[in-house]
């Protein structure tokens, strides 16, 4: 152990730090001036610098500034600095695809709740689920797609439908234009009949011919002249032919054997393996030069036959909305693992079996959809598959639901969500209880985002799985008791071997833990990219060994237990906002709102026969992981007595560094511990408990900051709030010494508060109360008290008085802290009529108050129709509140 040298500038390897000039609370000292800071004389507002526009008094409608906005402190990735472009790359030659144009319209436009054409209706189709009503439902849909395209609006009730003689699915969109919309998952319900379902959907949306991207095409393939490399938004070619703009084309190469023995794959993959292939829209043509509207993910290689391919025509602005499906369970035997390729086994008979296929569409949604479980159907809403995206580009899937297969054995059955296009959104959408909860597979999947998903209690993990299916991002998933499995996988006929390369997977939470110990694992062909993890599991393993196959270059990981202070928060949305707008999604908030508190005490405790000691005062205070003697852990008090709004955002800020001998590089833990100590007389005997670590920070040479996330803490605390500090490294730890409240750099709790307080309630209505619970006990302020109900779609409502903008809705969930809960938040201005505003996912590990932001909306009422648990049927709510102006 050694002395810490005096503070360098801070320094940082892959992370740096997002900070500003924070304001001090009444009990911080001012700041030091040294002219080079953010608080100095010019910073002061004078009489010059009040703006008037009309000059018509001192202070008047023109003078009522708008809030300073400042950046909370945050830490950013080594691959996505402040001033981020598409082609920024690190020296090891890792970079961050832009995943912006992934969804319909490239997010560019909103789904259209208006659908250009007629309204068609639904005739002869029996609401009370008895007699069958395939026929007359896809009569409608037929003859809105013969009209050009329309709107099938199905009524609420229940629909009995089933695959006829010699089809392949219950109901087929099978035009362009048409959107088949339902009055909501708690009303229209189609109950899909027949369990002999092998290789069959219940919905299938996909032209009457197939597109395959992988089949030859009417058009004349044209060579590439050069090859093409990731990022390239342009081809090079001899002659573009009958190639012209607004063609839709396939950017492909094949997989021979030189591309099979650079990727390490021969004797593994055959010349049938997919190579890489893009769909993608020529936007120009210049001489020989080909532009396309989204840029490629993945080398293509003259040396393997890359060409510019005409592709076959695509179903387009499909859609699938504010419905529920069931199937019925299949009541035979046989559910082994491989027996689904043993005839009279039901799993032979579901086998393949969909809820929903969509092949080959470009620009189409499906949102608000999800399954339930039919009467009598012990627990099962689908027979194997949920939805699977095909071929398809531009799609967006949001808030969707789907749960609970009867069959999760082999040959690729009981998977909530298949990914299998390119340049597709998944918006907060769940899997519950699948084989596999998201699943990408083969090498035309690129581009996909997957933004804000979640997976409980999967028999085995979200998982990338065969065949290479490069550059996709995973962006905020919550793994609940699962894990992303990104890997080399030697399984299958034709070996998946390396399943995904330069992917990224951004700010992701682990809760209750998965079957192998982290909630990441990812040993990508070439590199790819895992940046934050937070929660109950948040370890993360790139070690570049599968079985006895060697991955190398190990993967990029960073953040491991510190995505709670990583900005941007959503990768996603931070690259729409700076293709849409050119600037970064916002992150800044109201100056008053931001407090910074310096610790009120802090001291360390050592072990050992050092362990009736007290070690109050001193400039540094240091944390270390050694044996009996050489173990320290550091406490910090900070005083929330003068706190009066709710916290939003809590983040502890410490200056550390390594200061050992034995090396530089360790990490630091933050822990809640028991209040009742005293700094002055604090010993190792005596220290607090402390809980699990809720956030880690990796600590290197020099002085650095270091922002740790403590906001469920601060949440919960009162009136001030303790921390412990410790290390995890087996015993075998390097001290890290941290600057004390001694110092003009003391640790620091940075807040970010809450002003906003809920609009008052006249009323609450809604449906039967469990024993025990009463709607007015879900808007009385109280934690311990509930509504609950037990109902598929059971609501609670309440009454504003009179129309306001509504713009959030919070919730807090009974046992919000070990499920999952779903819902939809829906507004009215005259209680009849409803929109829906946004799907709801809680986030599965709090009691306390979920903050769900609304597009601004006028609206009296504000529904909220619940859809069962990750664990149960039941809806329950221990609050409502809700926000506007």
């Amino acid at each position: 152990e050694v002395t810490p040298n005096p503070p360098h500038t801070p320094h940082t390897l892959a992370l740096t730090l997002s900070t500003r000039a924070l304001p001090a609370c009444p009990s911080a000292p001012p700041p030091a001036d040294d002219d080079d800071d953010a608080v100095n004389d010019d910073d002061v507002l004078d009489d010059d610098d009040v703006l008037d526009d009309d000059d018509s008094a001192p202070v008047d409608d023109d003078d009522v500034a708008p809030p300073v906005l400042v950046e909370p402190s945050a830490v950013r990735s080594s691959l996505m600095p402040l001033d981020w472009t598409p082609a920024t790359t690190d020296a090891d030659g890792r970079f961050l695809h832009d995943f912006s144009y992934a969804g319909y319209h490239r997010g560019e436009d909103p789904i259209p709740d208006v659908v250009p054409g007629q309204v068609h209706a639904v005739v002869g189709a029996d609401p009370t689920g008895v007699a069958d009503s395939t026929t007359a439902i896809q009569a409608a849909l037929d003859a809105a797609g013969e009209a050009g395209g329309g709107l099938v609006l199905l009524p609420a009730g229940t629909f009995r439908i089933g695959p006829p003689d010699g089809e392949d699915a219950a109901l087929r969109i099978r035009h362009s234009g048409v959107v088949l919309r339902g009055a909501g998952r708690d009303a229209t319900f189609l109950f899909n009949d027949d369990p002999e379902m092998r290789r069959k959907g219940v919905i299938t949306i996909a032209p009457p011919s197939s597109a395959s991207w992988t089949s030859a095409t009417g058009g004349t393939a044209v060579p590439l002249s050069a090859d093409a490399g990731e990022r390239d938004t342009s081809v090079e070619v001899d002659d573009p032919g009958d190639l012209a703009v607004g063609d839709h084309v396939l950017v492909r190469a094949d997989a021979g054997e030189d591309w099979i023995a650079e990727h390490g794959m021969t004797g593994r993959w055959t010349s049938g393996t997919p190579g890489p292939l893009f769909h993608r829209t020529i936007t120009a043509i210049d001489g020989t030069t080909v532009h396309l509207d989204i840029p490629l993910r993945y080398p293509v290689k003259t040396r393997d036959a890359a060409r510019v391919q005409p592709a076959l025509p695509h179903l387009s602005e499909v859609g699938l909305e504010d419905l529920s499906i069931g199937q019925a369970r299949h009541l035979g035997s046989g559910w082994g693992d491989t027996a689904y390729n043993v005839e009279a086994t039901a799993a032979y008979a579901v086998h393949g079996a969909d809820v929903v296929k969509v092949n080959y569409v470009l620009h189409g949604w499906i949102r608000r959809v999800g399954t339930y479980e039919p009467p009598g159907n012990g627990g099962f809403h689908m027979l194997s598959d949920g939805i699977s995206v095909h071929q398809s580009r531009h799609v967006t899937v949001r808030d969707a639901v789907f749960a609970q297969p009867q069959y999760e054995g082999g040959g690729g059955n009981g998977y909530s969500f298949v990914v299998g296009g390119s340049d597709s959104l998944f918006v907060n959408c769940s899997a519950v209880s699948a084989r596999h909860g998201i699943s990408w597979r083969k090498s035309w999947t690129s581009g996909n985002v997957v933004l804000n998903a979640s997976s409980s209690d999967p028999r085995l993990a979200v998982d990338f799985h065969m065949h290479l299916s490069m550059s996709n991002l995973v962006d905020g998933a919550v793994l609940d008791s699962d894990f992303i499995d990104a890997t080399y996988r030697p399984y299958g006929t034709v070996e998946h071997g390396f399943t995904t390369a330069h992917s990224v997977l951004w700010n992701t939470t682990g809760l209750r833990g998965g079957d192998n110990g982290v909630v990441v694992d990812s040993r990508q062909y070439d590199w790819g990219v895992v940046t934050g993890t937070r929660g109950d599991a948040w370890d993360i393993r790139t070690r570049p060994l599968v079985d006895t196959l060697d991955t190398a270059p190990e993967d990029l990981a960073e953040l491991e237990g510190g995505a709670g202070a990583l900005s941007p928060t959503s990768l996603y949305v931070d690259q729409l906002a700076r293709r849409l707008t050119g600037a970064p999604a916002p992150t800044a908030v109201p100056e008053d709102l931001l407090v910074a508190l310096p610790a009120a005490e802090d001291t360390f405790v050592r072990g050992g026969s050092f362990s009736g000691d007290n070690y109050e005062g001193g400039e540094t205070i240091p944390v270390k992981d050694g044996n009996e003697d050489y173990t320290r852990r550091a406490f910090l008090r900070f005083d929330l007595g003068d706190v009066e709004l709710a916290v939003a955002r809590a983040v502890l800020i410490v200056q550390a560094r390594v200061a050992d001998q034995g090396g530089d590089h360790a990490n630091l833990l933050v822990h809640g511990a028991g209040d009742g100590w005293d700094a002055s007389t604090l010993t190792f005997a005596t220290q607090p408990e402390y809980g699990p670590a809720v956030a880690r920070a990796d600590i290197g040479p020099d002085w650095e900051s270091v922002v740790l996330d403590v906001t469920a803490l601060a949440r919960e605390a009162d009136g001030t709030l303790d921390l412990a500090l410790t290390q995890d490294m087996g015993g075998a730890g390097l001290n890290v010494s941290i600057r004390s409240a001694e110092t003009v750099t003391p640790p620091t709790l940075e807040l970010v508060l809450d002003d906003r307080v809920p609009l008052p309630i006249v009323d609450v209505s809604g449906d039967l109360a469990g024993e025990g619970t009463s709607l007015a006990e879900a808007v009385d302020g109280d934690l311990d008290t509930r509504w609950s109900n037990e109902d598929f779609g059971g609501a609670i409502t309440v009454d504003l008085g009179s129309e306001v903008l509504v713009d959030r809705v919070d919730l807090a969930f009974f046992s919000g802290d070990v499920r999952h809960a779903f819902a939809e938040i829906r507004t009215s201005v005259d209680g009849v009529a409803w929109t829906p505003a946004r799907g709801v996912r809680s986030a599965g590990e709090s009691l306390l108050p979920e903050r769900f932001d609304l597009d601004p909306v006028t609206a009296r009422w504000v529904r909220v129709v619940g859809f069962g648990t990750s664990a149960s049927r039941w809806n329950s709510y221990t609050e409502v509140a809700v926000f506007g102006r």
